[in-house]
């Protein structure tokens, strides 16, 4: 589920909160639905963060110069391409 038809079901569920009376036993359930809806939009917004993907690059780029460093025996410059934790690199 993408976070468009995610938002489309939270949408749905307020509709049906705002005309349910609170004594009603389906004002709970939706409720509750709500809050599985609004988990899940926090998990997937997780997978499309940009960082995580620049960090999966960095990796990747170390990684790729590393092995070919072990087949051609110099000294290792796969490090230096790390950004600075104080984000000034």
């Amino acid at each position: 589920m993408n976070k468009k038809d995610l938002q489309k079901a939270e949408n749905r569920l307020w509709s049906k909160l705002h005309k349910t009376d609170t004594a009603d036993p389906l004002y709970d359930q939706l409720l509750n639905d709500l809050q599985i809806i609004n988990e899940l939009g926090k998990r997937t917004s997780l997978l499309n963060n940009p960082q995580i993907v620049s960090v999966v690059g960095y990796l990747a780029g170390i990684l790729i110069i590393l092995a070919y460093e072990r087949t051609n025996v110099i000294t290792t410059k796969a490090f230096g391409f790390i950004p600075r934790i104080n984000g000034k690199g």
